[in-house]
């Protein structure tokens, strides 16, 4: 793609909103840069359940090693633009259409994470309900509240 080869991604973390993650070579190998996982649905869970795929994770593996994949699988032939960026995953959806609540959730999780995990990007893969003002949607409201921090 013939980017700046300065520019990797690294010292900064993308959070990905979507369906659902896999833990990806292009996201593990040889180091894991996936420093969290969460679950709006089960909180409980952890990076491990990232090792189990399911129909709902291949929209989120997609967009999450586009951006941060470090091209192991083809000896970095295929790598992204950002293949040293450190990665948060936020699962907000199960299969089919996303909620606004639910992109709400992860989004109000990814802003108190922030500082933590030292979020400073975040790619949300997914739709909303319907269309309507900007200033009587509440999810505008949290989005900008989210950029001005």
């Amino acid at each position: 793609m013939d980017a700046d080869e300065r520019y990797t991604g690294r010292g900064v973390t993308v959070a990905f909103l979507d369906s659902g993650f896999y833990a990806h070579a292009d996201l593990t190998e040889p180091d894991n840069r996936i420093l969290a996982y969460h679950n709006i649905f089960e909180p409980a869970e952890n990076l491990g359940a990232l090792q189990n795929s399911d129909v709902a994770s291949w929209h989120g593996m997609m967009t999450s090693v586009v951006a941060a994949g470090n091209g192991h699988l083809s000896d970095g032939f295929y790598r992204s633009i950002a293949p040293e960026a450190n990665v948060v995953l936020v699962k907000i959806g199960k299969t089919g259409r996303i909620s606004e609540s639910n992109i709400e959730t992860g989004l109000c999780w990814v802003f108190d994470n922030r500082d933590k995990y030292k979020i400073r990007i975040v790619n949300i893969s997914a739709g909303g309900d319907f269309e309507q003002p900007y200033l009587l949607n509440s999810l505008c409201e949290l989005v900008e509240d989210v950029v001005k921090a």
